[in-house]
């Protein structure tokens, strides 16, 4: 475990280099603070510089900056005019919420589905649940979010069209968001149920007269769960920062709409905040992942 917290240190520290190369790519930091038809003095320009450290060589300005990263301190939002944490800080709790959300969704509906799926090979259930699978990984999110809106919200009108306010706004958007990833949920669970069930120990629990239920449960369903189990800690990640397209088309004031809209308006500090925070969630992710995979099945040591 010390091993892969250092693996996660260096690959964050790497993450890092890669950002502050990127803000001295284009050139000076201090062109971002110039719109077109600003003028500033050239003792004005020069103050900037020292107050960025600009003045100072670029191995030091690299600490300088990885030091206040690390303590939060991304500078100033270039469009908000308050520092890149908060701008973030406003908005982590809304995209949390919907990711969560969808997250409860994508396996309240692709767990069941897959082992029900698994264990009528062949059967109405197990048509229903791959045409499930299908549809649900080629239909675009932006497509069916339009759709659902269109349906739900303007010809029925059950439901808002967009915004954040109560629970009933958090349906259409945590259902377009979840639906591929339950779509994805239903045919890892279902090929992995299948290679178990397939395997010698289920087939001599069933000579020996073990329950059904106790077959699928305890012997199928535990030992079918670690790619599953990887690829839940990747989803709500993936969820946390792969939200744009589905903020969009909802309106929701989440994190990624925030990150469109820094692109938009090159807010840089913004960017790399965002950078940061989503590479220590992944780093997270897996490292807990890691963890879990001893916790259910006995047979994996470190």
């Amino acid at each position: 475990m010390l091993r892969r917290l250092a693996y996660a240190t260096a690959l964050v520290l790497l993450i890092g280099v890669f950002i502050f190369s990127l803000s001295r790519a284009k050139g000076d930091p201090r062109e971002l603070f110039l719109s077109e038809g600003v003028y500033v003095t050239e003792e004005q320009y020069e103050s900037w510089g020292r107050e960025m450290g600009l003045d100072r060589p670029l191995p030091v300005q690299f600490l300088t900056w990885a030091w206040n990263a690390a303590r939060g301190d991304f500078g100033d939002s270039l469009v908000e005019k308050s520092s890149a944490w908060s701008a973030i800080r406003k908005r982590l709790p809304n995209t949390v919420q919907l990711a969560g959300v969808s997250l409860v969704w994508a396996i309240s509906i692709g767990v069941p589905l897959g082992i029900l799926s698994a264990v009528s090979r062949g059967s109405v259930w197990d048509i229903i649940g791959r045409t499930f699978a299908l549809f649900g990984q080629a239909l675009p999110v932006f497509w069916v979010g339009i759709m659902l809106v269109i349906v739900f919200a303007v010809a029925l009108g059950w439901l808002p069209t967009s915004q954040k306010g109560g629970p009933s706004h958090l349906i259409l958007p945590s259902i377009a968001l979840g639906w591929a990833a339950s779509a994805s949920t239903l045919r890892l669970v279902r090929s992995s149920m299948l290679e178990v069930l397939d395997s010698a120990y289920v087939t001599y629990a069933r000579a020996k007269g073990v329950p059904r239920i106790r077959v699928v449960w305890k012997h199928a369903f535990r030992n079918s769960m670690i790619a599953p189990l990887t690829h839940f800690g990747l989803l709500m990640v993936t969820f946390m920062s792969g939200t744009v397209v589905v903020e969009s088309v909802f309106a929701w004031p989440g994190m990624g709409r925030l990150a469109i809209t820094s692109v938009y308006n090159n807010d840089f500090p913004v960017l790399s905040a965002l950078t940061i925070l989503y590479t220590l969630m992944y780093v997270g992710a897996n490292l807990a992942v890691d963890v879990l995979y001893a916790v259910i099945d006995p047979r994996i040591r470190y």
